[in-house]
């Protein structure tokens, strides 16, 4: 049975609506979005493809297909 990677993130939201989401643990990856439900929707590949990268560039990270779940 699969689990599921827990991340937590904070969320920026401009006067404007547009929100910055910055994942905690996981620096330099960051979300820009045109609203807090796009970022909150988009946060869960953005982490996949972060993960991805380190990986490629010789990081020991786990990127296995697991579920990614995100805290606010």
């Amino acid at each position: 049975m699969n689990r599921a990677h827990t991340f937590d993130a904070v969320l920026e939201v401009g006067p404007d609506g547009d929100t910055l989401a910055h994942v905690l643990h996981l620096p330099g990856c960051v979300l820009r979005a045109t609203s807090e439900a796009h970022a909150r929707a988009g946060l869960p590949d953005v982490i996949r493809d972060h993960l991805a990268w380190l990986h490629r560039h010789g990081e020991p990270v786990d990127v296995r297909d697991e579920p990614i779940t995100v805290r606010i």
